[in-house]
């Protein structure tokens, strides 16, 4: 298995090459232990061998598999530019996200004094930017994707 990093749902934001790397990563793992399993006579289908919970090879392996897998195949219908790298951003991040977006693309500029920049609606700012993103869950908490 490659040195890829595990993708929870505890991260403020996920780029989605990091999830199509980790999935491919685990789905190498997955079918070379499935392989092994046939080999030792097992009689299981690969997808019904990911299924089993009886089966305890790499049980984490596949419940994380399970998981990004749900995630990113309804995520990836909702962003054009999957394979290129979209990002998800967790709901409760999404207004600190919302405040360095507009920072970054110059709509609000970077040094603006703190007696205006303590004053803007930035859960207002949010509410308005994700009127152009898709929730998403991932395995119980709400993501942000376009």
């Amino acid at each position: 298995m490659k040195n890829t990093t595990q993708i929870d749902n505890t991260q403020d934001v996920i780029d989605s090459r990091d999830i199509i790397e980790r999935l491919e990563d685990l789905e190498g793992t997955l079918e070379s232990a499935h392989e092994g399993y046939i080999e030792d006579g097992g009689t299981l289908s690969y997808e019904d061998w990911l299924a089993d919970e009886a089966i305890e090879d790499l049980q984490d392996e596949k419940i994380e598999y399970n998981m990004l897998k749900k995630f990113a195949d309804e995520a990836e219908g909702y962003s054009g530019d999957w394979q290129y790298g979209s990002t998800l951003i967790r709901d409760s991040y999404f207004e600190e996200y919302a405040e360095e977006l507009c920072k970054d693309i110059g709509v609000i500029p970077k040094d603006l004094p703190w007696y205006i920049a303590d004053h803007i609606d930035w859960e207002g700012v949010a509410r308005e930017i994700q009127m152009d993103y898709t929730s998403i869950d991932f395995d119980g908490v709400k993501y942000w994707v376009r």
